[in-house]
């Protein structure tokens, strides 16, 4: 049911960039129809996610790949050489809360998790979620049924005979790191994906290291563990 739902619905795309906005333009319709209109509400107030689709053109052998939100899309070649689609938007909210959590626990020699639950730090983590889709075009991209998603979605062509695989993943599946504002390296990330496999990976690298720091001091963030998700396209 499930995938005549998507025949129904999708089939009609004709590339990546139009399959999001077809999403989100249903997600919207589901929304109306149980009397709440994504346009005149406060982002705040929507179920919200971030979104990445793949259009596959078998005729013409490329593969279209559209990003709405911060989802991590990595490209491996056929020569094994990793590539990290899309810039990602720094939300401002999520730095500067952490900034003060981190001076909160520094001052009252608490610990950051218990800092992070401050009412002065929740408020500011929350106001990510009302510059969500923004009509100026100068907030963040969620798919949450507004119209002004579409100012928000990035989109990239790839041939597939330069491909091997495209992994689209959430930040959750990134193993922690030391630095807050750290960068991952993205060829162990997808490399260690693709030896290891999904479930290994995720328990080995991502859970059991978060798990053993449970205070968010070794690795600084902003909650213990985090949704997490991956698919892995594999191209022959």
């Amino acid at each position: 049911s499930i995938i005549n739902g998507i025949k129904i619905h999708f089939a009609n795309s004709n590339n990546a960039k139009e399959l999001l906005l077809m999403a989100n333009d249903y997600f919207s319709k589901r929304l109306k129809s149980r009397g709440l209109n994504p346009n005149t509400s406060d982002s705040k107030n929507l179920p919200t996610s971030v979104s990445v689709s793949v259009h596959i053109d078998k005729e013409k052998k490329m593969a279209s790949i559209a990003q709405l939100g911060d989802p991590i899309v990595l490209i491996i070649s056929r020569n094994g050489k990793v590539k990290k689609l899309f810039t990602q938007r720094k939300c401002l909210e999520d730095i500067n809360g952490y900034q003060l959590a981190k001076k909160m626990a520094e001052e009252k020699n608490i610990e950051l998790r218990k800092a992070l639950q401050n009412q002065k730090v929740a408020k500011i983590l929350v106001l990510g979620r009302h510059k969500e889709n923004l009509p100026d075009g100068s907030g963040y991209g969620s798919l949450n049924g507004k119209a002004t998603a579409k100012l928000y979605v990035s989109e990239e062509t790839q041939p597939l005979s330069e491909l091997s695989h495209i992994l689209l993943l959430t930040d959750g599946m990134v193993p922690p790191m030391k630095s807050f504002f750290g960068h991952p390296d993205w060829s162990k990330v997808a490399n260690g994906i693709l030896d290891l496999g999904l479930k290994r990976f995720y328990e080995e690298r991502v859970f059991k290291p978060k798990e053993s720091d449970s205070q968010l001091i070794k690795f600084p963030r902003l909650k213990t563990h985090d949704d997490a998700s991956c698919i892995i396209i594999s191209i022959n």
